[in-house]
């Protein structure tokens, strides 16, 4: 299956995105349809789509920059991300979510980004609270970015931590798993990415021990119940 049709898609919305955005809670929505025993918490729309390349060719001329492309559809980032490496336009920098290895063997096996960075999308607006970026270039006036949980975050030369490379990133999701994890690439570094970065290293340490507590829990309700 690919995303390169253009016309109507039917998505199932979390009829409480509207009333639950500044609680801990996360909204959802899903372009598959959820079990049934939550149901009763989504509605059905119907809403016209683009593929990304007729996006491209209608947005972007061959003169433009291409700057930044943030792909997030909960879940299917990779069946866009596959009609995307195989247009000639590609962005500089590329965003998408890991929820399974799939996008990254997509990314990886083009050969085009050679550099990674990425957020755990349950820091922003936690531990990720704000950045600062040069705004103008010319002044080097600096501008201070707050972000609100859900909300995506910096991307770029804005996110924290050095650009990874390959085998970086391939080891990060190892330890710490697919999930809600936004990764940027890269195809324009005037360096070598980095192997080892002491930030993203105990980053993964500490979601590799939450998912160890998490198993763990889980492991203790399952056998409280077998009782």
């Amino acid at each position: 299956m690919r995303w390169s049709s253009t016309g109507r898609l039917t998505i199932k919305l979390d009829a409480r995105n509207y009333s639950r955005q500044e609680t801990s809670s996360a909204p959802f929505s899903a372009l598959f349809y959820p079990p049934p025993q939550k149901n009763e918490d989504f509605v059905a729309i119907e809403v016209p789509t683009l593929s990304i390349v007729d996006i491209i060719k209608k947005e972007i001329s061959d003169s433009d920059v291409f700057s930044f492309c943030k792909i997030d559809l909960e879940g299917y980032d990779e069946l866009v991300l596959e009609d995307l490496l195989d247009h000639h336009s590609l962005p500089e920098v590329v965003s998408f979510e890991c929820h399974s290895r799939r996008p990254l063997e997509l990314i990886f096996d083009s050969g085009i980004y050679t550099g990674f960075k990425l957020i755990e999308g349950t820091n922003v607006g936690r531990r990720l609270v704000s950045t600062r970026s040069v705004s103008n270039k010319h002044s080097g006036q600096e501008v201070v970015h707050k972000f609100a949980i859900h909300s995506s975050g910096p991307w770029g030369e804005d996110v924290p931590g050095p650009w990874l490379s390959r085998r970086a990133l391939a080891l990060y999701i190892f330890l710490a798993g697919t999930g809600w994890k936004d990764v940027q690439a890269s195809h324009i570094l005037s360096h070598e990415p980095s192997f080892f970065s002491k930030l993203y290293f105990k980053l993964a340490i500490r979601q590799l021990l939450l998912r160890i507590r998490s198993s763990l829990r889980i492991r203790t309700r399952f056998t409280s119940f077998l009782k």
